[in-house]
């Protein structure tokens, strides 16, 4: 065997498929994909618990504002609740459709 030939087998044995590299590299995916579920796991909860604090709040503060007899025209009282109404059901429908998007690719 001359010199090139044994460079040209060397080069080849770097890109070794026996199975143990396949099994290696589907271990690795295997493990990242884990990965990135704990991480989005981990992220929904944080966003979850984000979205119950912005709505409990501002439920407060609307219901502050409406039975403390504030002085406001019933025009004022009325866009205050629509608002209070639609970012109630809003809020939590985008940040739900975003998390677990029916797509399963994603």
């Amino acid at each position: 065997m001359n010199n090139s030939d044994k460079l040209h087998k060397e080069f080849l044995d770097q890109f070794d498929t026996n199975e143990d590299t396949y099994r290696n590299e589907d271990l690795i995916n295997k493990k990242l994909k884990n990965l990135n579920l704990a991480q989005d796991t981990k992220l929904k909860g944080k966003i979850f618990i984000w979205t119950q604090c912005v709505v409990t709040l501002y439920m407060i503060f609307i219901g502050i504002v409406i039975f403390c007899s504030l002085p406001l025209s019933d025009n004022v009282i009325i866009a205050l609740l629509t608002t209070t109404s639609i970012n109630i059901i809003g809020l939590p429908a985008l940040i739900i459709g975003s998390l677990f998007p029916k797509d399963k690719n994603n």
